[in-house]
């Protein structure tokens, strides 16, 4: 069942749970998106069979 609608029918149907399951969901995809973004960048550079040295360089912040 999706995020918000589950907290809702098993709180019978409370605004209040539904509410706090977005948020939850909203503060975790802001926690890992960084992660995801430098994943992504370090699998462009691989897939250009670049150096090992420019892999190093991409991952850095």
């Amino acid at each position: 069942m999706p995020t918000g609608l589950g907290a809702f029918f098993n709180s019978n149907g409370s605004i209040a749970a539904l509410l706090v399951a977005l948020f939850n969901l909203g503060v975790s995809v802001l926690v890992y998106l960084p992660f995801v973004t430098i994943s992504n960048k370090a699998q462009t550079v691989i897939n250009e069979e670049e150096s090992e040295e420019d892999i190093a360089e991409a991952l850095k912040f």
